[in-house]
């Protein structure tokens, strides 16, 4: 019958090892070891993410009673350690999402400090920008580019 297997048949099949094609030059081959660029992806993991986010969800949340110009320079050195962390190449995705997270957050956080509404949306967007808060960014620098450096005199 037809999709039966003999029960005495091995689950796995083993093919006999052949000697490489004397039609495959050595030269025929990709190098893949040659390539002068090597692509480094490196990205937070996604339960630390949730985590920082809600450490930060709690901690704006106790410190939403605080005086604004404080709670924002607060905010803006917790944002600054957090980018020079996890700043590096290849993340600049995931720390987008975290500045967006952020945004999201301290508008819901600041919109409940007391029992009516305190800015819309769009006023809320307009003094963000006057904050100064830090964008999110990349420190990490290429190691070509450290390579390239003259080095420092003593």
């Amino acid at each position: 019958m037809h999709g039966l297997r003999n029960p005495h048949e091995s689950k796995t099949t083993q093919s006999p090892a052949q000697p490489p094609s004397a039609a495959v030059h050595q030269s025929a081959r990709p190098n893949y070891f040659s390539q002068t660029y090597v692509n480094l992806r490196r990205q937070t993991n996604r339960k630390k993410f949730q985590a920082s986010l809600l450490v930060l969800k709690e901690w704006l949340k106790k410190a939403r009673s605080l005086r604004l110009p404080d709670l924002l320079e607060i905010l803006r050195r917790k944002l600054r350690g957090y980018w020079n962390y996890y700043g590096v190449i290849g993340n600049s995705k995931m720390t987008g999402k975290y500045q967006y997270e952020v945004h999201r957050l301290l508008y819901k956080w600041l919109n409940r400090r007391s029992q009516r509404r305190s800015m819309t949306w769009k006023t809320y967007c307009e003094r963000w920008k006057t904050w100064a808060i830090p964008e999110a960014r990349v420190v990490e620098t290429f190691p070509s580019q450290v390579l390239r450096q003259p080095p420092k005199p003593a």
